[in-house]
């Protein structure tokens, strides 16, 4: 079964990254890098004891640490000085589990679908990634806001173009498919993707995608 990724990390400024303003200097940037090096990277025991709160208080493992689930223990049930926000300082990062799923899978036999791909390099194997990625990372943000302008023009001719040929092909009145596949996507370059591609596909400020460690890197 395919599997999506994101494969933006900046995700046209939603989620994925955490943004520190120029305002923060080199010294509380290395202060923050510190704290997030401690609470976080350093250890597994510290990412759960600043994350999810102290053991045999705020939860309890339902068998062996760290591998079994996590049973939380109701609010209501904790004495007043241990409520509150339990995620001290994490940015809202959550480190890959990855190479901990491949260790359990080797260790206990726990196989299962990503500990699998990743141990056999089965991720970049078979990924299908994209020759170029319509992103501000890979357009550059004068280029891409050119696009997302552009489209929208070009969608007003193409979209009624592509409902039509959806709508026929599922209501099974297309009698050569082939023929009329090809004639359609004539259509669409005639009315407007050939310009699109021109304009920006194929400009050299739109450099090609990369992945870099996106499948290969485990921590």
């Amino acid at each position: 079964m395919p599997v999506s990724h994101g494969i933006d990390p900046y995700g046209e400024g939603s989620y994925r990254v955490q943004l520190i303003g120029a305002q923060v200097d080199d010294g509380k940037l290395e202060r923050i890098c510190n704290i997030l090096q401690y609470t976080t990277f350093s250890s597994q025991e510290n990412y759960v004891r600043y994350n999810s709160g102290i053991e045999g208080v705020h939860f309890k493992w339902a068998g062996e640490p760290y591998k079994s689930n996590m049973i939380k223990t109701a609010v209501a049930d904790l004495a007043e000085e241990y409520r509150g926000q339990l995620k001290v300082f994490s940015l809202f990062y959550t480190p890959s589990t990855v190479q901990q799923q491949i260790d359990n899978a080797l260790k206990d036999g726990y196989w299962w679908f990503m500990p699998f791909m990743h141990y056999n390099g089965l991720f970049e194997k078979y990924a299908l990634n994209p020759e170029k990625h319509l992103s501000e990372a890979y357009m550059g943000r004068e280029l891409y806001a050119e696009y997302v302008d552009a489209n929208a023009t070009a969608n007003q001719e193409l979209n009624p173009i592509i409902a039509d040929f959806k709508s026929r092909a599922l209501s099974g009145q297309i009698a050569n498919l082939n023929t009329e596949w090809s004639e359609y996507i004539d259509q669409l370059y005639a009315n407007g993707l050939q310009k699109m591609v021109d304009d920006f596909y194929n400009n050299p400020s739109f450099v090609k995608y990369d992945p870099g460690e996106k499948f290969t890197m485990k921590d």
